[in-house]
């Protein structure tokens, strides 16, 4: 793409916020959610079906917007994306009603669903495969950065505004940065073929005679049942094996996010060890999720030392997510299915977290 490379560090700084504010536009649910069952806006049941309804929604939809990503431009399509996210999350506000916010909270997963594919063929236009690689590696860190400002954000709008505006505040800054995407970035005509038929988008009889890509598969479920699990249970992990109350397990738990984004920014260098060799780097990284689970097993280990194995699972898992959901459908430029490779195997690594959380529930 001739003008990612003129205007590099804008289209990337556009393209940053835009991906945080997706974190920003879901945490304000984690956070608000007690404040709305305390308000009487929901109950624990219509709690967990909004939440239900959110990750069904976005799992089906990364599978469909990865496919229509190829056939439309990426910067129109990220800025249709932010639109519905700023417009649902506004109204949920405006509107608190039990209906009202399951049907609002799944179109801000289908808006959510938009943004990934998007991106990575924004950056995949870089002229530089490297460049391409490097500044994808940098852009996924914007989870966690989106997750640490959306906690904060929807706690200090839920004490000093009402639940309602935590709601609201990030729906404004979707829509103000669907009109920075409208603006700074400009889709470059040959990126993406508009003769295509949407038929022929959805369509991934090719991908799935690709043997290289159906090795893949599998790894990313099961990468998805460690990452999305590993935050889910470790609370529980902590209060019923070592007996401790909930403040005492924050400490413990909120190590593991943090040291998830220094397992991002570990990728790069990993990577390079390996001579770009993307399968021995996801080879590496699981290794160390094998080594650091086993450890945790040990009959008697001390609850630290839990803590900083399950903070080394973590970053290496992170490591993993990079490999295979940022930096291996970028590999699909030349075929211009970026979008959908990222979208399936999105919705393969959701599969995974739903199988693995059953799993780990029985045990």
């Amino acid at each position: 793409m001739k003008l990612l490379n003129r205007r590099l560090p804008v289209v990337f700084a556009i393209c940053y916020t835009s991906y945080s504010i997706v974190y920003i536009a879901r945490l304000n649910m984690t956070m608000g959610i007690s404040a709305l069952i305390e308000m009487g806006f929901l109950t624990k049941s219509q709690a967990g079906i909004t939440g239900t309804v959110f990750f069904c929604v976005f799992a089906m939809g990364r599978l469909v917007n990865g496919a229509l990503g190829d056939h439309f431009r990426p910067g129109r399509f990220l800025a249709t994306g932010l639109m519905i996210i700023g417009i649902s999350n506004i109204l949920l506000g405006a509107f608190p009603i039990p209906p009202v916010i399951a049907i609002l909270w799944g179109f801000n997963a289908f808006g959510q669903s938009m943004l990934w594919g998007s991106i990575l063929k924004i950056m995949s236009g870089n002229r530089s495969v490297e460049n391409a690689e490097r500044n994808t590696s940098i852009m996924v860190t914007s989870t966690a950065v989106g997750s640490m400002l959306g906690v904060l954000l929807a706690l200090f709008a839920i004490e000093k505004i009402s639940v309602q505006a935590a709601f609201i505040i990030p729906g404004l800054m979707a829509l103000i940065a669907s009109i920075s995407v409208n603006k700074g970035v400009r889709d470059d005509p040959t990126q993406t073929s508009q003769k295509q038929s949407v038929i022929r988008a959805f369509s991934s009889a090719e991908l799935f005679r690709n043997r290289n890509f159906l090795r893949v598969i599998i790894p990313a479920a099961l990468h998805g049942a460690i990452k999305d699990n590993l935050t889910l249970w470790m609370a529980v992990f902590f209060t019923e094996r070592y007996a401790m109350d909930l403040p005492k397990t924050t400490l413990y738990v909120i190590a593991i996010p943090l040291t998830g984004l220094f397992g991002r920014l570990l990728f790069m260098p990993l990577y390079k060890l390996c001579r770009r060799n993307l399968t021995l780097t996801t080879a590496i990284s699981f290794g160390i999720c094998m080594l650091t689970g086993a450890a945790v097993t040990i009959r008697g280990i001390d609850p630290g030392l839990s803590a900083v194995c399950l903070s080394i699972m973590s970053a290496a898992i992170m490591m993993v997510n990079t490999s295979l959901l940022s930096i291996y459908p970028m590999r699909f430029k030349s075929t211009n299915q970026v979008s959908k490779v990222s979208g399936i195997l999105d919705f393969f690594t959701y599969l995974g977290a739903g199988a693995g959380s059953l799993i780990l529930a029985f045990i």
